[in-house]
């Protein structure tokens, strides 16, 4: 989802994409130079040695799927907090005898502080499942005469 907050990342990559684009253009041409120019032996040094400075450019524009969940993550958590900000009521800080405005300042973040940490705890048990479920073996149970009906081997 794009919203304000990731505008420039998205923006870094695509110019991050762009640059790779035009050193691999670039490489194409020094290489056909190379090989058209120089002998044999040296055109394949050339190329080695350009290859070598072209593999960091080769890597901006792929995103590592531990990146691609930490966008998400990140995404999820702005959501969040967006509604968060959205459901919650209107802090009416009444000053006076009888009133203590910095204990209901203080209740209320310490609510906000548990909602988070319940959130993010929730995240953390959901992501250990679905690890632990990619993990897990399938189980076969195969019934019928020549099966033990509680054997885990295939």
């Amino acid at each position: 989802m794009i919203t304000r907050r990731n505008i420039p990342t998205i923006e870094a990559n695509a110019a991050a994409a762009a640059a790779a684009a035009a050193a691999a253009a670039a490489t194409e041409r020094h290489i056909s130079a190379a090989a058209s120019a120089a002998p044999h032996g040296e055109t394949q040094q050339a190329v080695k040695g350009i290859f070598l400075l072209q593999l960091p450019l080769l890597h901006m524009g792929r995103l590592s799927k531990q990146q691609q969940q930490r966008q998400q993550q990140q995404q999820q958590q702005q959501q969040q907090q967006q509604q968060q900000q959205q459901q919650q009521p209107t802090l009416w800080v009444l000053k006076g005898p009888g009133f203590d405005a910095q204990q209901q300042q203080q209740q209320q973040q310490q609510r906000q502080q548990q909602q988070q940490q319940q959130k993010q705890q929730q995240q953390q048990q959901q992501q250990q499942q679905q690890q632990q479920q990619q993990q897990q073996p399938t189980l076969w149970v195969l019934k019928g005469p020549g099966f033990d009906a509680f054997s885990s081997e295939v």
